[in-house]
């Protein structure tokens, strides 16, 4: 087995790549009956990187692979992972109180009895606003999500969500703590069925919308010790 690590750093970010590769035999097929494969490159890699465009935009990955189920565990590098390894790729911006961020998601698995199809989960997009306070004291803010998640011979599936809300806290003369809150969640989901074995063929919309009106109330005590 030939491993390496190569690492560099730049003005603006930096990336590390570790990997390895061999030549060996590797067995195919069902676990209770393997068909004995000879001379095929096997190896891994794991990337890690991260870029800042400027004060505003950044992005980064995170990718972990193997040519196949057995091989992290065979030439014990399976510290790497357990049953499945995760590789992840993403854009965010953040600018003054808004942040973003456009990622996408895959998945390997390493069980050598699974047959079950892993998930692709892209693009996921979040943002977060936050307002300035009022002259209450409160603050608006809006959170948003879409997420769009596919199998091969699978279910295809899209969520959209978003969910405003205010926040206002207040302090009394007496070190009472109180604060209320008050947001409404709205998600929407699409179901494209592809699978064939599904009982109902038809795709799907539904969604919920969840209103909610919390309060809290502290009373905070605090020691001094000399």
């Amino acid at each position: 087995v030939i491993s390496g690590d190569y690492r560099q750093r730049f003005d603006n970010g930096e990336i590390e790549l570790p990997g390895s590769i061999t030549e060996a035999e590797r067995r195919e097929g069902d676990p209770d009956n393997p068909q004995v494969k000879s001379e095929r490159v096997r190896g891994h890699v794991t990337a890690h990187g991260r870029y800042e465009f400027d004060n505003t935009w950044r992005a980064g990955l995170d990718v972990d692979r193997a040519t196949d189920r057995t091989y992290l565990r065979r030439f014990n590098f399976f510290k790497l992972g357990g049953n499945s390894l995760r590789s992840n790729v993403f854009v965010e911006g953040f600018r003054r109180r808004n942040y973003l961020v456009a990622q996408g998601y895959a998945f390997q698995d390493l069980r050598t009895d699974s047959t079950a199809e892993q998930p692709l989960i892209a693009p996921v997009i979040d943002y977060s606003h936050i307002a300035d306070a009022d002259r209450f004291g409160g603050r608006w803010a809006l959170d948003g999500n879409f997420r769009f998640l596919t199998r091969d011979g699978g279910d295809d599936n899209l969520r959209f969500s978003f969910m405003p809300s205010y926040e206002i806290s207040h302090i009394t003369d007496t070190g009472v703590v109180g604060k209320l809150t008050a947001d409404v969640q709205a998600d929407v989901y699409y179901i494209d069925r592809n699978s064939s074995t599904a009982a109902n063929t038809l795709d799907d919309v539904t969604g919920r919308v969840l209103p909610r009106l919390t309060a809290e109330v502290r009373y905070p005590f605090v020691r001094h010790r000399g």
